[in-house]
């Protein structure tokens, strides 16, 4: 495999150094679901509950490593690097712009109260989102040996770790409209900004070189680090503080829902979701320029890329970077910070001849920080037993086709739920690098039905 492959790889590290019972779709089409108000505050459940530890992860990106290597006729591979490889044909492969995103919800407790046409719910959650935004271009400078520095790098990554405190209150209009709205109260424990203002790539016969000039916003509540002897931020004083730290900032957000019956057996479904944000206080500001060498791995033999595996060859590219590049503190700064902001909407018909099935579509756009995504699915729901349930949607999106399933049971009170989208793709040796393109969501979630108070 080519070094250059390696250093191709490694411009993402170097450069950046980086509770939900179901997803919307699956929720919407499980009727049974306690859980739907969280995609659509609206949507009022039958009965009371309570419950704890939902979990959903997500991990989404559009690319994998599949975007750097190509199958040659006798099953070995080579990378885009490779004399074999067309310049047109690799560039193909890159995306202008290329994402990674993770997303964490971790539902605490949660608890419904139903009042006569009303519901009342109570919620406290756990949530992380981690992105990372890149452009294909310096992937093809080390192909082509050309860069255009004058155009924005448009590299950025984020990650940020919040609480967040829900009420929310929904009622049935009728027969035909229900309306409901949540209100989220904030707390930021965690939060790093690290935007790449220029960057520049030059490379001759001896050395590849990128000069990098950005911004890192760092919260110190969790985590400080001291200028050293030369003003320079040093990342090798980084320390956690002790734990029971106070936020580092603090906001709220809120869900808006509408749900409308116009004809039997159809439900039309509109929400807009965290329409809000977060102000946060950035303990640890600071600017930062200098220079990158990515020849790291000229004296690098394949045996012994190999032997280390690529997971090391990134982590020593990490760490060259972060010593290289000066940050000079700046001013601790305010700064606020809307959360990713969602819109669905969706539409559900119960077959008249058979009412325990029904079929639908779904969409949604979600504006993250960094970059935007979008999917619309068509689904069908089945529940072929007053315990069982199941569903299964397939669509497209903004990382190309989606899929989902999922299915929720019943035991007494205790509703259990389990989905998963997209599936859990393979990932190289010795590496945390997926071999395709990732669009995977997987989740989980326990309620106990108390309909004893409804």
């Amino acid at each position: 495999m080519s070094k250059r492959l390696f250093i191709s790889m490694a411009l993402i590290a170097g450069a950046a150094v980086s509770a939900l019972a179901q997803s919307f779709q699956d929720g919407f089409f499980l009727r049974s679901s306690l859980m739907s108000y969280r995609y659509n505050p609206a949507l009022v459940p039958e009965n009371g509950f309570i419950g704890a530890g939902g979990l959903m992860i997500q991990d989404y990106r559009n690319f994998g490593l599949s975007t750097f290597l190509y199958p040659q006729g006798d099953g070995k591979l080579v990378s885009y690097l490779h004399s074999s490889v067309s310049s047109d044909e690799a560039r193909d492969r890159f995306h202008s712009d290329n994402y990674i995103l993770k997303n964490l919800n971790l539902n605490v407790i949660s608890y419904g109260l139903r009042r006569g046409e009303a519901m009342h719910t109570f919620e406290l959650n756990a949530r992380g989102v981690i992105g990372l935004s890149f452009p294909g271009e310096p992937f093809m400078f080390l192909k082509t040996g050309t860069f255009d520095s004058t155009r924005p790098s448009r590299l950025r990554g984020e990650a940020e770790l919040y609480m967040e405190l829900a009420y929310g209150y929904s009622r049935r209009l009728g027969e035909k409209l229900s309306l409901g709205g949540r209100l989220k109260l904030l707390a930021g424990f965690y939060g790093v900004d690290y935007n790449v203002t220029r960057l520049n790539l030059t490379m001759n016969d001896q050395t590849s070189l990128a000069e990098i000039e950005a911004e890192l916003n760092l919260t110190d509540k969790m985590y400080k680090i001291s200028a050293g002897d030369d003003g320079y931020l040093d990342w090798r004083t980084i320390a956690r503080r002790a734990p029971g730290s106070p936020p580092s900032g603090g906001g709220a957000a809120l869900d808006l829902g509408i749900n409308y019956a116009p004809v039997d057996g159809l439900e039309l479904s509109a929400s807009v979701l965290d329409l809000g944000g977060i102000l946060w206080r950035y303990g640890n500001a600071a600017t930062s320029s200098g220079s990158v060498d990515l020849t790291l791995f000229n004296d690098l033999s394949l045996d012994e890329m190999n032997k280390e595996g690529l997971k090391s060859q990134l982590s020593r590219l990490k760490d060259d970077a972060l010593n290289s590049l000066e940050l000079t503190p700046s001013k601790k700064l305010w700064k606020w910070k809307r959360v990713p902001l969602s819109a669905n909407a969706a539409a559900r018909y119960a077959m008249p001849f058979y009412d325990r099935l029904s079929v639908g579509v779904t969409g949604n756009y979600t504006s993250y920080q960094w970059m935007p995504y979008w999917e619309a699915r068509a689904g069908m729901g089945v529940q072929p037993l007053d315990w069982l349930e199941m569903t299964a949607n397939l669509g497209t999106g903004a990382f190309g086709m989606v899929w989902g399933l999922a299915g929720s049971f019943r035991v007494e009170n205790f509703h259990f739920t389990v989905g998963m989208n997209n599936g859990f793709g393979g990932r190289a040796p010795d590496s945390r690098w997926t071999i395709k393109a990732n669009k995977k969501l997987i989740s989980f979630g326990i309620m106990y039905d108390l309909s004893g108070l409804h």
